[in-house]
């Protein structure tokens, strides 16, 4: 009905593909890095106050799921601000493989390699 079906969202088929490999790649990233988060929140918590006007500290906090009623609203609120602040910045440059970002790795610039 929109011509979504020809051309797709982005314009040409290939444009669509590269847009979606980018994608693809962001998420898997994310994907690893939450697997990591869950590892090691079986073996290591922060030390201090998570919430300090409601006395909570990170060893409250349970691991997994159980985590989602203690944390309170406004900490979520912040997750998620941050979430789409990264959304907004971080992009795809023009004309470089799908997935590079141009944030390099610990000091080290996509380029560079």
């Amino acid at each position: 009905p929109l011509n979504l079906i020809k051309n797709g969202p982005y314009g040409s088929p290939e444009q669509n593909f590269y847009h979606y490999r980018g994608v693809e790649v962001k998420h898997g990233r994310i994907a690893m890095a939450a697997t990591l988060g869950m590892l090691t929140q079986q073996n290591y918590h922060f030390q201090g106050y998570l919430s300090p006007s409601e006395n909570l500290q990170f060893s409250d906090v349970p691991n997994g799921l159980a985590a989602l009623d203690v944390v309170p609203l406004s900490g979520w609120v912040q997750i998620a601000v941050l979430i789409g602040a990264h959304e907004v910045i971080v992009k795809q440059r023009e004309g470089k493989a799908p997935g590079d970002f141009g944030t390099g790795y610990f000091g080290v610039a996509m380029d560079d390699q």
